[in-house]
């Protein structure tokens, strides 16, 4: 999954478990992102402009004080690298309901 846009907001959901490397990035907007709760990734979340927040554990990969504005580690273990990208905006990680 890639997706990018410089005006607007990105709203996705991810359904299964991703294969390869993914990435959302937008200039002026939001990102949400909603995920299985199965779903094993290596995030690498950025908003320069906003927050991060998400319903998942993160396991960090480094033990650091880390900005409110930056997130990596790992979902559920851990798999391809996901990375979310806002300069505009807030990033947020949510659970698909079951």
């Amino acid at each position: 999954m890639t997706a990018r846009t410089s005006g607007g907001s990105i709203q996705a959901a991810m359904t299964t478990q991703p294969q390869s490397e993914c990435s959302l990035r937008t200039s002026g907007g939001k990102i949400i992102l909603t995920l299985n709760p199965d779903v094993a990734v290596d995030l690498e979340a950025k908003a320069s402009g906003g927050r991060i927040s998400t319903d998942f554990t993160v396991e960090p990969v480094i033990q650091r004080k880390t900005p409110k504005n930056r997130l990596e580690g790992r979902i559920n273990g851990g798999g391809p690298t996901l990375k979310l990208r806002t300069s505009g905006g807030n990033i947020h990680l949510q659970k698909t309901a079951n």
